[in-house]
């Protein structure tokens, strides 16, 4: 996307900014606004085009549930990254209506979930500079995702049962690009979750 940039600072974080393009004088355009910002935990140096593996066509479902998992099947890395200390980071493309559906399972995620030290995963996420502090938006926390597949089940159908408590019921037409069901099942999450750990 030639609208898009991401980037990173020494304060370990990550951000994306969008071209104002749209704006009625050049000084506007001439601007970037920040779209996304997220507290990564590791020094980036090195961004590249690409994925660590090859796409695959997915197959065509036909029930509402089948097609919330077949739009995360069509999801592929699209850049990576590498940091300092030798770790290897995958980005990905969402439509609004999968980062909505992800946005609200990271919530539900964070009350079962608790982190190291007492301290909360919006905290951890957070992104800090000497200049500002901000809560994390525009990205999803893969890692806390994937962190479900290890969930006793238990634990797992709390997530569900709040997810399911708290998602939108702003649900589009049938049929639209961006149609999800309003509630999910353990059984369809770890669907989701699995095939989303499948990006490299």
């Amino acid at each position: 996307d030639d609208e898009i940039y991401v980037g990173a600072e020494n304060r370990f974080n990550l951000f994306t900014v969008k071209k104002n393009s749209e704006a009625t004088t050049d000084e506007a355009r001439h601007m970037l606004n920040v779209i996304g910002e997220f507290h990564l935990g590791e020094f980036v140096n090195a961004f590249r085009h690409g994925s660590l593996v090859m796409k695959t066509e997915s197959g065509s479902s036909s029930s509402s549930e089948n097609d919330v998992i077949s739009s995360f099947h069509q999801v592929h890395g699209n850049m990576l990254y590498a940091t300092v200390n030798g770790v290897l980071g995958v980005m990905a493309d969402l439509d609004k209506a999968q980062y909505t559906m992800l946005l609200d399972i990271q919530k539900a995620l964070n009350k079962v979930i608790k982190g190291v030290g007492g301290l909360s995963h919006s905290e951890w996420r957070a992104f800090h500079n000497s200049r500002k502090s901000n809560p994390a938006k525009g990205f999803i926390d893969g890692d806390l995702i994937e962190m479900f597949l290890d969930l006793k089940r238990d634990d797992m159908e709390k997530v569900v049962e709040y997810y399911n408590k708290d998602v939108s019921s702003n649900i589009p037409s049938p049929g639209s690009s961006e149609a999800v069901v309003n509630t999910l099942t353990v059984d369809n999450l770890v669907k989701i979750v699995e095939e989303l750990s499948r990006i490299k």
